[in-house]
């Protein structure tokens, strides 16, 4: 058997055992204890090859692979629990192995552990291998399960993050409608299965209101952030109450990020609102990425660059620690446009071609950032680099690589409202004209002369 030289340091003994015995597989027990030993430490070693190591842990003794990959599927939930979505993607790998491989071997409590298992890829691998697992996950589930629940509000929650909304409404309107029945018939509230499925019904409407904002339909977007707000007036107390208020400060954080657009002092003061009401212990990723966005707006808004670019960047190595990949690279994209606005508020580089020597070095700062997490730019965060990276050729007078960015950027977008798309439609059909840059909120006039940033950095 073939080791690639780049994994850790069993190659030597795994070796030996192979050619010693001309390359036959022969488990023995040394070895077996020694796989379980790399797999238990898994997370600590980002070059281990799991999939090696699980796919002979499975041929020296599949019993014993049974019985120790249930702790791997506890391992995986605590470290969501933890916001370690990194180290919970590698357990949730080594549990989904070989369920993955043959669904033969699939059982009902598989489904759940899938169904985190995605939740850890959402945030730390592949948007496109989340939304396979939550379909498999769904597919395989009774209809109206709880597991069937979550993993239809996930699916919701990764086509939104995709732009992929077209007569997703409907979906979402008749999800929240079944969840709606079972929650009105007043569930045990301490209940572990009545905790997810609200945890799901949020997602669903989240969504829901998130997706309205995409379609330029603010008023239905508010309607159904009151809807929320009302719903959670209703909820008794039990012990999952703490978390069902800080729920409701993702809602405000949210309906922040959707009304930037709009009017962005509006969303500044909605920020500070939940800003400082978010525990870190509940939910440590929101409590990061609040104070990212509060710190973002107001440079935004007061051109404060240098005191945003130091704090983002504190936020972005605690993002980089938890394995949060995809958070850790919107919080470069909003660094990267810190630092260019920090030289276009200079009066002297009123010209941006003049900012051409300077562009090398933010570009390399946001690549060196992908290429550092591992991330293929899915969806929305593909939006947001390629806006970014349009500018940047520009600048460098590289039109043909910024209608690229910005012909891709169309194509993601294609299903959202006109207004929505107006920003990217307006700096595509201006290439050429460009000489300022400048953030652009609804209802301000546009120039030909102006390439405009879309404040909806996340």
């Amino acid at each position: 058997m073939y080791f690639k030289q780049r994994y850790m340091p069993c190659i030597d003994y795994l070796q030996y055992v192979y050619k010693n015995r001309q390359k036959i597989f022969l488990p023995n027990e040394q070895l077996v204890k020694y796989l379980r030993s790399l797999l238990d430490k898994a997370y600590m070693d980002p070059v281990f090859d799991i999939f090696q190591a699980q796919a002979l842990f499975i041929q020296c003794n599949r019993e014993l692979y049974l019985q120790v990959k249930e702790t791997y599927k506890a391992e995986m939930i605590e470290y969501i629990k933890a916001g370690n979505y990194k180290a919970a993607m590698l357990y949730g790998e080594i549990f989904c192995f070989d369920i993955l491989k043959d669904n033969r071997y699939c059982q009902g409590t598989d489904l759940d552990a899938l169904f985190y298992y995605g939740i850890a890829l959402i945030h730390s691998d592949s948007q496109r291998r989340a939304i396979d697992i939550f379909t498999y996950v769904k597919n395989h589930s009774e209809k109206n399960s709880l597991t069937y629940f979550k993993a239809s509000a996930e699916l919701l929650n990764n086509r939104y993050s995709r732009f992929q909304i077209k007569e997703i409404l409907p979906e979402s309107i008749i999800l929240k409608h079944d969840m709606d029945t079972i929650l009105s018939c007043n569930p045990d509230e301490n209940t572990l299965e009545t905790y997810q499925l609200r945890i799901a019904y949020s997602t669903c409407m989240n969504r829901m209101m998130m997706i309205y904002f995409l379609e330029d339909n603010k008023k239905k977007a508010l309607d159904i952030y009151n809807e929320f707000c009302r719903y959670h007036l209703t909820l008794p107390s039990c012990r999952f109450s703490s978390k069902y208020n800080s729920m409701l400060h993702e809602w405000e954080m949210d309906c922040a990020r959707g009304l930037v657009a709009y009017n962005i002092q509006t969303s500044i003061q909605l920020n500070k609102q939940c800003c400082d009401c978010f525990n870190g212990n509940i939910d440590n990723r929101r409590t990061i990425l609040c104070k990212v966005d509060k710190l973002f707006f107001e440079a935004i808004l007061n051109n404060t660059y240098e005191k945003a670019i130091s704090g983002l960047i504190e936020y972005q190595k605690e993002l980089s620690v938890k394995g949060i990949v995809s958070e850790e690279m919107k919080a470069s994209i909003r660094i990267t446009y810190c630092r260019l606005m920090r030289y276009v508020c200079i009066p002297e580089f009123e010209d941006i071609s003049l900012l051409a020597p300077l562009v090398d070095e933010i570009y390399a700062e946001i690549f060196s950032t992908q290429l550092e997490s591992h991330i293929i730019t899915q969806g929305r965060t593909a939006y947001l680099l390629n806006n970014l990276l349009a500018i940047l050729h520009i600048i460098k007078n590289d039109i043909n690589a910024a209608t690229e960015m910005l012909q891709y950027s169309r194509q993601l977008i294609q299903e959202c409202g006109a207004q929505y798309r107006q920003i990217t439609e307006h700096n595509y059909n201006h290439l050429k004209e460009i000489k300022k840059i400048k953030w652009y909120f609804y209802n301000n006039i546009m120039h030909d002369d102006t390439y405009y940033l879309d404040a909806r950095v996340w």
